[in-house]
C-alpha cells in the first residue's frame, strides 16, 4: 500500500487523500446529521428571509456571530437560488466538507508526497485527517468560515512556497483580503505569522531583504488594524473591552493548547524537534529551508497565544486549527532523521491520542444520530400544528434545542423556505 501511495503523481496524490477525507465526512453527516437547521443554524434564518425578497446587503454585513463570513453567506445565496429558494442545510453542510477536505490534503501533499515511511504513518494519517477536530463546525454549516480561514492560511502559505517576483506578491495579498473579509480578526494572525516570518528569515540569513519585507508588513498589520479599529468592525473594535487578563489562565491555555489532542501534541513533538536541531545542524539547514513548515509552525504558536489571551478556554470551533498542527507533528515523526526509539515513543503517543480521538468522534456521531431522530420528529410536528392552526408556542415544540428558536421557525415557514 506505501509503494502505491509513493508512486502516484503529486495530482493523484492529493486526489487520493481528497476523496478518502471527504467521503468519508461527508458519510458520518449523512448518517447523524438533521435534515432542518441544527440548533443555532436557525438563526440564519433571515439571511434567506433577505435573500428572496431580494436584499442581499447582509453579503457586506458583520454575520451573527461576529465575523463577516462573506463566503459562507455567498453559499448560502447561490445554493439557495439554485435550489428554488429552499433552504437545505443537511445538503449545504455535507458540500462544504470540500474546504477541509481540500486543505487538509493540500497539506498532506506538500509535507508527504512521496514520503511516508511506513504503513503505520500511513494508516494515522489517514485516521486523523478524516476526524472533524470541531464537532461545531463540522455540524453547523454556519461555522464554515473558520473552513475558510484555514483554506486561505495554508493557500497562502503555499504561495510563498511556490512562487516568486510580482506574482507572489500579487497572490500573497489577495489571500490577505479574501481572508479579511471572512474573519478580520483571525486575519491579523495570518499577517502576523508573515511578518515574523520574515524577522526570522532576516536573522537566519542577514538578507536586508527580509528586513524590509517585515518592516512593510508590520506597517501594514498596523494599518488594518487600525483601520478596522476606526471603522468600528466589531471582532476587532470590541478588543478594547479586553482587561484584566488572567495571566496564569492564559499560561495555562498555550501549554494545554500545545499540549491538545487535536494536534497530537504539537508542543511535545515542537520540544524534540528543538532537540534535534540542537544535536544536528545538517538537519537545521534542511528544516529552515522549508518555508512551508517554518509558516505554519508560527501560525500554530501566534493562534495559541491568540486564544490563551482572548479567550476564557479552547472553544470547540478553533479545534481545525489545531488539527493543522497535528498534520506537522506527523512530519516530525515522518523524518528520517529520527532516533528509532524517538519514533517508537512517538508512534505509540500518536496511536493512543489517534485511537481516543476515532472513538470520541464515533460516539459523539452515534450521539447525534440518536438525537436527530427525536429533533427531526419534533420539528415535523410542529410545522403540522402551525399549518393547522396558525401559530406555536415553545410548549409546542417538544425537542428541547429546538424551543429557544420558535420565532425563526415561524419565519421560515410563513416564507416557506424549508421543505
Amino acid at each position: 500500500m506505501i509503494t502505491k501511495i509513493n508512486n502516484l503523481n503529486k495530482l493523484n496524490f492529493f486526489l487520493f487523500f481528497f476523496i478518502f477525507i471527504y467521503f468519508f465526512r461527508s458519510l458520518f453527516l449523512v448518517f447523524s446529521l438533521s435534515d432542518f437547521p441544527w440548533y443555532y443554524e436557525w438563526q440564519h434564518v433571515v439571511y434567506f428571509v433577505e435573500f428572496k425578497n431580494g436584499d442581499f446587503s447582509s453579503l457586506w454585513s458583520h454575520a451573527l456571530r461576529n465575523q463577516f463570513q462573506f463566503f459562507t453567506k455567498l453559499i448560502y445565496l447561490i445554493s439557495f437560488k439554485l435550489n428554488g429558494f429552499i433552504w437545505d442545510p443537511k445538503l449545504l453542510t455535507i458540500f462544504i466538507q470540500i474546504i477541509p477536505s481540500i486543505y487538509i490534503s493540500l497539506t498532506l501533499t506538500i509535507l508527504f508526497y512521496k514520503n511516508i515511511q511506513s504503513n503505520l504513518i500511513l494508516v494515522i494519517i489517514l485516521i486523523f485527517s478524516f476526524i472533524p477536530s470541531a464537532l461545531s463546525n463540522y455540524y453547523h454549516f454556519s461555522e464554515s468560515h473558520f473552513y475558510f480561514q484555514i483554506l486561505f492560511s495554508i493557500i497562502s502559505f503555499y504561495i510563498y512556497q511556490n512562487y516568486d517576483g510580482i506574482k507572489l506578491y500579487l497572490l500573497l495579498l489577495l489571500t490577505f483580503i479574501l481572508s479579511a473579509i471572512n474573519m478580520a480578526a483571525v486575519s491579523i494572525i495570518l499577517y502576523s505569522t508573515f511578518s515574523i516570518f520574515f524577522f526570522i528569515k532576516y536573522l537566519l540569513f542577514k538578507n536586508n531583504k527580509y528586513l524590509y519585507l517585515f518592516f512593510s508588513l508590520l506597517i501594514f498589520v498596523l494599518f488594518f488594524y487600525y483601520l478596522s479599529f476606526l471603522l468600528q468592525v466589531p471582532s476587532i473594535f470590541e478588543t478594547r473591552n479586553v482587561n484584566n487578563i488572567d495571566h496564569l489562565r492564559s499560561l495555562y491555555l498555550i501549554i494545554k493548547s500545545l499540549l491538545h489532542q487535536n494536534n497530537l501534541l504539537y508542543g511535545l513533538t515542537i520540544l524534540l524537534l528543538l532537540f534535534i536541531l540542537i544535536k544536528n545542524s545538517s538537519f537545521s539547514k534542511e528544516y529552515f529551508k522549508n518555508d512551508f513548515v517554518i509558516l505554519i509552525t508560527i501560525f500554530i504558536f501566534l493562534l495559541c497565544l491568540s486564544m490563551s489571551l482572548g479567550r476564557s478556554q479552547i472553544y470547540d470551533r478553533y479545534k481545525d486549527f489545531l488539527q493543522i498542527g497535528g498534520l506537522l507533528s506527523l512530519y516530525f515523526l515522518n523524518i528520517n532523521i529520527l532516533s528509532k526509539i524517538f519514533k517508537n515513543i512517538l508512534s505509540l503517543i500518536f496511536i493512543i491520542v489517534v485511537s481516543y480521538n476515532l472513538l470520541f468522534f464515533l460516539d459523539k456521531v452515534y450521539e447525534r444520530r440518536l438525537d436527530t431522530v427525536n429533533y427531526d420528529k419534533s420539528i415535523n410536528e410542529t410545522i403540522k400544528i402551525y399549518k393547522s392552526t396558525g401559530k406555536i408556542t415553545s410548549d409546542d415544540i417538544s425537542h428541547k434545542k429546538a424551543k429557544r428558536f420558535v420565532e425563526s421557525i415561524i419565519l421560515s415557514i410563513e416564507n416557506e423556505i424549508i421543505n
